[in-house]
């Protein structure tokens, strides 16, 4: 397809959903600076000469010919009226940030894989309920974000993901966490609140870089007797789940805040 029409297309569709220039450049040159594209709900501020564009309206489609915005880095995709998501976007491969929040998305295009410069990709707040394996392909990733989704498994591939920091896997319905999280060892925030965990594998321990740790709202009865060896945890967070013996949980923590110098902010 000639330059000019795609970027027509991409005219066309800014017009037909009242996006203004300021927003979407009708210019050549300035529509190829775009760097930042945040489509959906939230207002944000105008084009500027940085190459920064936030939509503020809703939008009901994505047009296959945003796939040519080469230079695009951070992509927000957030409303809960979007369509179907063009497979043109996975061509996006300078992207390093992407989220797609739709509401009505029920699962993940394989070609994720192209992806390979992301570093955080967020797809919570869909009805997605299993994960592609090419997720896990995406070895750069530092911050994933899977919640509110009715997951049922998260896969051990999870391992693959060697860079990660920050997991957040927030009311979904699965009721195990594999052990292979345990060689996640840049993770230093991991939530699990709002789900279904009955129980946590001893891997857990070895994640010795977690400063926080969310696991509120499960069926937890007991914590593996290893836990104690997070010695960096600034916060853990265990309201509402099934405890017999709180007084021990608290005990384990206790003894772990003996090991670090740093205080720890404890719910249960």
């Amino acid at each position: 397809m000639k330059k000019t029409e795609w970027m027509t297309k991409i005219w066309d569709w800014a017009s037909e959903n009242s996006i203004p220039n300021s927003v979407i450049p009708r210019s050549e040159d300035r529509l190829q600076q775009i760097k930042k594209l945040s489509i959906g709900l939230y207002p944000g501020p105008q084009f500027q000469n940085n190459g920064e564009v936030e939509l503020n309206t809703k939008i009901k489609n994505i047009p296959k010919e945003l796939g040519y915005l080469i230079n695009l880095q951070e992509l927000e995709i957030r409303s809960w009226e979007l369509g179907e998501f063009p497979e043109e976007i996975f061509n996006l491969t300078n992207l390093t940030s992407l989220t797609i929040g739709a509401g009505s998305m029920t699962e993940i295009s394989s070609n994720i894989y192209k992806l390979k410069n992301l570093e955080y990709l967020s797809i919570g707040e869909n009805k997605i309920s299993f994960l592609p394996s090419e997720i896990f392909s995406l070895v750069n990733l530092k911050k994933l974000i899977i919640s509110k989704n009715p997951l049922a498994k998260l896969p051990c591939e999870i391992e693959n993901l060697r860079n990660l920091e920050e997991l957040f896997i927030i009311e979904t319905k699965i009721t195990e966490i594999p052990k292979e999280i345990g060689n996640l060892l840049l993770l230093n925030e991991l939530n699990l609140d709002h789900n279904q965990l009955e129980n946590l594998p001893e891997e857990i321990s070895n994640l010795n870089n977690l400063n926080y740790l969310g696991l509120s709202s499960n069926k937890l009865t007991t914590l593996p007797s290893t836990i104690n060896q997070l010695v960096k945890l600034k916060a853990v967070y265990l309201k509402h789940n099934n405890f017999s013996n709180t007084d021990e949980i608290v005990n384990c923590f206790l003894n772990l805040n003996r090991k670090s110098p740093q205080s720890l902010e404890i719910s249960i």
